[in-house]
């Protein structure tokens, strides 16, 4: 199962959780961790382990505490937000992933992120972003309902 490295690696950073640490809250190896992250792919129950401990369920991230059991299977209620297709500005997402605005127009640019577009306008250097509020919750767990104060 193919595992984006990239939102793991932002939410360590975001909680502070180091590979060592990783390893251990999933009752994996450090080196198994970092086999993950070079190959980028893992088994699936390594993946749900992973996030589980940075309490991303892969789209669950706003998931609530609501939980029934029906003849031993158990099934998750998810909020999720609500979403209106805003395009989020450059600047509050490179703010809410802890990066640079220009690391997050490079890497719309180039293919390398994918929670939003790059167009770059005919006869002329310059790039216009769309990121819809959606693809941005998706790709990196942050929603913010209406447009933030930078």
């Amino acid at each position: 199962m193919n595992i984006n490295v990239l939102k793991v690696q932002i939410l360590m950073g975001k909680r502070g959780i180091t590979i060592n640490q990783l390893a251990e809250k999933c009752q994996v190896s450090r080196q198994t961790i970092s086999n993950i992250t070079a190959k980028r792919s893992c088994n699936p129950i390594t993946a749900y382990k992973i996030a589980v401990a940075l309490v991303w369920m892969w789209k669950i991230l706003y998931q609530s505490k609501i939980r029934e059991e029906r003849m031993g299977e158990a099934k998750y209620y998810v909020d999720l937000p609500e979403f209106t297709g805003r395009n989020v500005p450059i600047s509050e997402i490179a703010k809410a992933i802890g990066k640079d605005a220009q690391y997050v127009r490079v890497g719309l640019q180039q293919g390398i992120l994918k929670f939003g577009y790059a167009m770059k306008l005919e006869n002329s250097s310059e790039f216009n972003y769309y990121c819809p509020d959606r693809k941005v919750w998706e790709e990196t767990g942050y929603f913010r309902k209406e447009k933030c104060p930078v």
